[in-house]
């Protein structure tokens, strides 16, 4: 793959070998978690009986325990580094998913306290050096390139897992799933020994890191952090459910729906990969023109009724995610990486606003849900992603 694209000048320069490694973790990480991007809310919303408040108080308590240990923990990963800290993310996500494996009705006061510590934890320690790495490895005129690629290779994953999932709930059941999900987190496990030590030091105590959070100079990127988290979690959590009720509980069309309408996107994502790579001009179109079509997506979902409905209005939610996001994560990254020794601080910075997003937006709906059917709720996705658009044309991040 590396000497295709090198031959054919996709990228323009040689991709390092820190780059290739994180590549393939998180490509083999996202294929374990694609098994269960659709269907972990679904299992958790059947084990509590349909009961939705359910789930979202679960996803709540996971975001506002992150949010706490990357407050106040961030200075512990300056002791162990982050290439071990990736490599203990991979061993908590294996525990994770046995720990579904084990779970019935007799060990539930157990094992789903210690799951969403595990969760929390791995958020924690994956999220915050993958995203500091993969900032200082990837090259400025490549950042795109490496984006598009990278969701490329995603989309395939993308592809195959749910349709895989949903079979295998059918035919063998849940756990099984979870058992294939632990053995595949094992197998990530590989690059990291080729991925090499970053020295990054995280200097802020916890009130600079508050103050700087609240600090007027940084409102419009701490606001558009959050409102990514607040959009994003509606597309983890209430997404898969409500389409798991329109279509009846039949896993196997929840997988094939997902698998169809992601092969239809693929394509485009080249496209976009490459256009990320052009001027700041060019990239803040893309987030503005892609952002207002994907909340317009996210609008269409609210009148969704039938199987027809959630193929087509996906397919547009995707390809406007590919429009929106890819630019958007492109310019994310290259803010990080003009950060210099401040990028781990910005990392944290973000991962904060983030769960804060996602922990405001579960208060939200866990309140509308008693008054509210699942479809009105993504009239919240829609008003988050318009904000998220407008916060980024102001963007500004002072962290020095």
């Amino acid at each position: 793959m590396h000497n295709h694209f090198q031959h054919h000048k996709y990228f323009k320069k040689k991709i390092p070998q820190g780059l290739k490694a994180l590549f393939v973790n998180y490509v083999i990480i996202d294929l374990a978690a694609s098994l269960f991007t659709m269907f972990l809310p679904i299992f958790l919303f059947e084990f509590f009986n349909k009961n939705i408040q359910a789930v979202f108080c679960y996803y709540l308590l996971v975001y506002l325990l992150t949010l706490l240990i990357i407050i106040f923990w961030s200075r512990k990963l300056n002791k162990f580094g982050f290439r071990r800290a990736l490599k203990i993310s991979i061993f908590i996500s294996v525990l994770f998913y046995l720990g579904f494996y084990y779970l019935n009705q007799d060990n539930l006061f157990y094992i789903i306290p210690v799951s969403i510590i595990l969760f929390a934890l791995r958020n924690f320690l994956y999220w915050i050096p993958f995203n500091v790495d993969f900032a200082k490895f990837a090259d400025d005129q490549d950042r795109g390139k490496t984006m598009g690629l990278l969701e490329i290779v995603l989309s395939i994953t993308g592809t195959i897992a749910p349709l895989v999932a949903g079979f295998i709930i059918g035919k063998l059941g849940f756990n099984f799933l979870f058992l294939l999900g632990a053995i595949i987190f094992v197998m990530s496990f590989i690059p990291l020994f080729k991925l090499p030590r970053t020295k990054e030091k995280f200097s802020w105590s916890v009130s600079k890191t508050i103050r700087k959070i609240f600090d007027k100079k940084n409102k419009t990127a701490a606001l558009t952090f959050f409102s990514e988290g607040a959009e994003g979690v509606i597309f983890v959590v209430v997404w898969p459910i409500f389409v798991f009720q329109i279509l009846k509980g039949n896993y196997l069309e929840v997988g094939f729906i997902s698998t169809v309408t992601v092969l239809i996107v693929i394509i485009a994502q080249f496209f976009v990969g490459k256009k990320s790579d052009g001027s700041a001009k060019s990239k803040k179109n893309l987030v503005k023109y892609g952002g207002f079509s994907y909340a317009l997506a996210w609008f269409l979902k609210a009148f969704i009724l039938t199987a027809l409905h959630i193929f087509v209005i996906d397919i547009f939610h995707k390809l406007t995610q590919i429009f929106y996001k890819i630019p958007l994560n492109t310019l994310i990254f290259e803010k990080a990486a003009k950060q210099k020794h401040l990028i781990d601080e910005f990392t944290v910075f973000r991962e904060i606003c983030l769960n804060a997003g996602k922990i405001v937006m579960l208060l939200a709906i866990l309140g509308c849900s008693f008054y509210l059917s699942l479809n009105w709720l993504f009239i919240f996705g829609a008003l988050f992603s318009l904000f998220e658009v407008f916060c980024h044309r102001n963007f500004y991040c002072s962290l020095r």
